[in-house]
């Protein structure tokens, strides 16, 4: 995918509320025994890709470290108004450091603050002496609000989407706009049209009448 395009993609103030605020995310990968995975887990946005911390004994390492082609979901919302999706494809990339990654703090400061999270700081940096820091940088992405009607490629103006999908709420006035746009014929116009043609069709069905009275 261009890159501009996922720019403009993370870029959509819904996504960047889903990569600022929501705390996990659903990653998919290979396992290191051939069967997909698909695992929650906290997570923290620095502007570019997308860390995920983790036990350097986690087996999800070896796998990344052997595959690097994942997949992500990002979503909240329970209704359909509310619902929205940010979904990632991406490449990892894995390194082993040394104590606990900022990264892995500052995920957790989106459920924990004040003396919890100095707290959880201290439990942590006493438990692991090194830490696997798993990266993974987009390639492709796509937002969806779908309590907005927003699918990417309608937002873009390809008026192809309308064609591929249900019409609700606000979309069937944007369809109305560009009906009215492309000079699409009425609805009556286009039935004259289908019942002309399929009075032609019956027409030359027929056979003519010479060819029944010579029969025999």
């Amino acid at each position: 995918m261009d890159p501009r395009i996922i720019a403009e993609e993370l870029g959509q103030p819904g996504a960047r509320d889903l990569l600022a605020f929501a705390t996990l995310l659903r990653l998919a990968y290979d396992g290191s025994d051939g069967f997909p995975r698909v695992i929650p887990i906290g997570f923290h946005w620095n502007g570019n890709r997308i860390v995920i911390c983790t036990a350097v004994t986690a087996p999800k390492v070896k796998a990344l470290s052997s595959c690097r082609k994942v997949a992500a979901t990002i979503d909240a919302g329970d209704t359909p108004a509310e619902a929205k999706a940010l979904l990632v494809r991406g490449l990892a990339s894995v390194d082993i450091v040394d104590g606990v990654p900022d990264e892995y703090l500052a995920g957790s400061t989106k459920v924990l603050d004040g003396d919890r999270l100095t707290e959880f700081e201290r439990q942590v940096r006493s438990m692991y002496d090194r830490m696997a820091r798993i990266s993974i940088e987009p390639v492709w992405a796509r937002f969806f609000d779908f309590g907005a009607g927003r699918d990417v490629l309608h937002d873009r103006g390809d008026r192809r989407c309308l064609a591929h999908r249900p019409l609700m709420g606000a979309d069937r006035s944007d369809a109305a706009r560009l009906t009215a746009a492309r000079g699409t014929p009425s609805r009556s116009a286009s039935e004259a049209g289908d019942s002309s043609i399929r009075g032609r069709a019956r027409s030359m069905s027929r056979k003519p009448r010479h060819a029944r009275s010579t029969r025999h």
